[in-house]
């Protein structure tokens, strides 16, 4: 995925959340990843599956601010797999 290729609702919710930077974002991220960690905790499956979907939202809004695709993680993840 190319940064013009995302979602309009990307860029919609990082100005509704009011991020301005990388900085803003990691800790979004962070914030997330701290959540999978308590929901994997947690014996719901279903809000591991909702934390797990907000992490992998907010990683993808990281790329798209690094302008790294996701052709790009595939094409490292086939790399690692050989």
């Amino acid at each position: 995925m190319k940064p013009s290729e995302v979602p309009i609702y990307v860029e919609k919710d990082i100005a509704d959340i009011g991020v301005s930077g990388v900085d803003k974002i990691l800790k979004k991220v962070g914030e997330e990843c701290t959540e999978v960690i308590i929901a994997t905790k947690n014996p719901d499956k279903l809000e591991l599956v909702y934390e797990a979907n907000d992490l992998l939202y907010h990683l993808l809004v990281l790329l798209n601010e690094q302008e790294v695709s996701l052709e790009e993680i595939k094409n490292q993840l086939i790399k690692r797999i050989k």
